[in-house]
């Protein structure tokens, strides 16, 4: 086991080489790349609802498969509760402001007037003008040994994304349909009975289809005269890929006495190198964006009765670099997260992204795990401008 270890160690090492060999390769020396406007980048196409309910922390303590998406420091660090080396989760979003969503619902189907359309219409033209308004769904499936410092994953889903005013003419979006191939790879630096220290590094080579969708576009949706079918048929041919890597890293402070508590800080750095879609036939790129984040948080064990029980409080800033440069300010880079696990059956969740309060909850029984997640994403410039609220319901194996 040990030897099978090793092997797959040196493995991994040597893909990371050959798949940013790639990336030199395809941006070879003198040859810069266009960077095109992409307002609506999704930071994941698939995201857990763990992630979700806890207003986005799970950086600093990643279950297994989440370290492959939010901080590869985390592969060698998992907590007692989780069980199993695979995962796999399957989940279903929808983007919405609730306050304009409502009306159009109860136009659908409670209305019987001779307006009906005109209201459906009226009200679904509130609903994308408003903040924007979109659905997806995501898969995620992962093999992350405990305690042997690797994980490799596959992931991807689809998503359609409409924002802008006024509607149809100044309304822009994306169509986007990806697959994502993760391997990451962790490096112990420090363990002993008081602390442990974890450098990780992930690589995750994504292949994409993506549409940018502008006001002539949605207008000739809006008026039957094209499909989605026919959008995306000429970028089907073209795909676009990128390699970007990521670092992330976990310092925990140990207390044996007490149960095995722990304090953890965090640093990730997203999308440092390869940090572009490049389309196979084309010099149209879309930038991905580079973030560094600083993380802290504590996991706490307990009992009720009989019932074993634990508790994580966490907390991030989401894109340091991004404050610097005043894309951001730190209310909204603050991200804060909890939940509470009962018996390792039932998950309670809840958190604060940009001040926009997070909540789920989740029911295991066995290895499967059934549960959803709200979560509102501040997509403008500051808190306030912009807000996005996503439900996401999913399925986990474990």
């Amino acid at each position: 086991m040990k030897n099978l270890i090793r092997s797959s160690k040196k493995i991994i090492l040597i893909l990371f080489c050959g798949f940013y060999g790639m990336v030199l390769k395809a941006f070879p020396d003198g040859e810069s790349p266009i960077i095109s406007p992409y307002k609506i980048e999704k930071e994941s196409i698939y995201n857990t609802m763990r992630n979700s309910s806890m207003g986005g922390t799970a950086s600093v303590f990643p279950m297994g498969f989440e370290a492959l998406l939010y901080n590869p420091g985390g592969f060698a660090q998992k907590l007692k509760y989780e069980a199993g080396a695979l995962y796999f989760g399957l989940g279903f979003d929808s983007y919405f402001r609730p306050e304009y969503l409502v009306p159009m619902i109860e136009s659908i189907g409670f209305q019987n007037s001779s307006d009906k359309e005109a209201n459906i219409l009226i009200n679904a033209k509130e609903l994308i003008t408003s903040s924007g308004v979109g659905i997806g769904t995501g898969f995620g499936f992962g093999f992350v040994p405990e305690k042997k410092s690797f994980g490799i994953g596959i992931y991807g889903g689809g998503t359609v994304y409409l924002s802008g005013k006024p509607f149809p003419l100044g309304t822009e979006g994306f169509i986007k349909f990806s697959i994502n191939f993760p391997i990451g790879y962790s490096f112990e630096i420090i363990e002993n009975s008081k602390c442990q220290f974890d450098i990780g590094i992930s690589l995750t080579p994504e292949i994409a289809i993506i549409k940018n969708l502008k006001g002539s576009d949605v207008d000739a949706l809006a008026g039957g005269t094209a499909t989605i079918q026919e959008m995306i048929s000429d970028v089907v041919e073209n795909p676009y890929y990128c390699v970007p890597i990521n670092i992330g890293s976990i310092f925990t402070f140990l207390d044996k006495p007490y149960e095995n508590a722990e304090i953890r800080f965090s640093f990730v750095g997203k999308n440092l190198f390869g940090n572009y879609f490049g389309s196979r036939n084309e010099r149209n790129i879309i930038k991905k964006e580079r973030a560094y984040s600083f993380g802290t948080g504590l996991y706490l064990p307990f009992d009720i009765m009989t019932i074993k029980c634990s508790g994580i409080f966490s907390m991030e800033i989401a894109g340091i670099n991004q404050i610097i440069e005043g894309n951001s300010d730190f209310w909204k880079a603050l991200k804060l997260g909890s939940e509470l696990n009962i018996g390792n059956a039932v998950f309670l969740r809840g958190g604060l992204t940009s001040g926009y309060p997070s909540l789920g909850a989740e029911i295991k029984i066995f290895q499967l795990g059934l549960g959803f997640s709200w979560q509102t994403i501040e997509e403008g410039l500051y808190i306030g401008d912009n807000p996005v609220s996503v439900f996401r319901v999913s399925i986990n194996i474990y």
